[in-house]
């Protein structure tokens, strides 16, 4: 059974399982327009949080839902321990130890207010997110302080994709905002939509169901 967000822990906070909206899907979207969008055939993911359970949850179910696109991936538990995230030069080592073409970089954010609505299309990032080494050890210290999911109101899953010979950010998504208080939809499904997403967009092959080609 697909686990939901409840039965995961960050920290002593315990998060629930999905989308107010009852849909999980991906509200909005940044992709570098100055590239094509070149499928990546193999990925390494990183799940950042404070719980190993939580970040073996939420790599595993990237890897579940890009399995059937043919791309071969990594996650990172497999690579580096938890003590080592907050170094950068182990997380080097492991996406070098990778092969990977492409790193995955997904999160939980707190939101203080429900009120906030992210246009779907960004024009713009935050200098902060091009860089993959600034970005990661930010968000790593962010989201593992002891005061950052207190008194949340609303959650929304980031993932993002880097290039991993260059470093920079090429795709990056939020989820709509995930209730609390619902069990609807697990972590699977809200993850399953990020990856439909990067296939609509180009950065991972299409699963056979929509008419793509499995990655040779």
């Amino acid at each position: 059974m697909a686990p939901s967000l409840r039965a995961l822990a960050l920290g002593a906070l315990v998060l629930v399982a999905a989308a107010s909206c009852s849909t999980g899907q991906v509200s909005s979207v940044w992709s570098d327009v100055s590239r094509s969008a070149t499928p990546y055939r193999s990925l390494v993911i990183f799940g950042l949080t404070d719980n190993p359970k939580v970040r073996q949850a939420m790599e595993d179910n990237f890897i579940s839902a890009l399995a059937p696109r043919g791309v071969k991936t990594h996650p990172s538990h497999h690579l580096i321990g938890e003590s080592s995230l907050a170094r950068m030069t182990r997380v080097r080592h492991a996406v070098a130890m990778s092969g990977a073409e492409g790193v995955v970089v997904t999160h939980l954010i707190a939101e203080e207010t429900t009120d906030s609505l992210p246009p779907s299309r960004l024009s713009a990032i935050p200098d902060r997110y091009e860089d993959l080494e600034e970005y990661f050890g930010r968000t790593y210290r962010q989201v593992c302080a002891p005061d950052y999911y207190a008194g949340y109101r609303a959650l929304r899953l980031e993932s993002n994709l880097y290039d991993a010979e260059t470093r920079r950010l090429v795709w990056t998504g939020r989820s709509r905002r995930l209730d609390p208080a619902s069990e609807e939809i697990t972590i699977s499904e809200v993850i399953a939509t990020m990856v439909d997403q990067l296939e609509a967009d180009g950065f991972v092959p299409a699963s056979p169901e929509s008419g793509g080609q499995l990655a040779e």
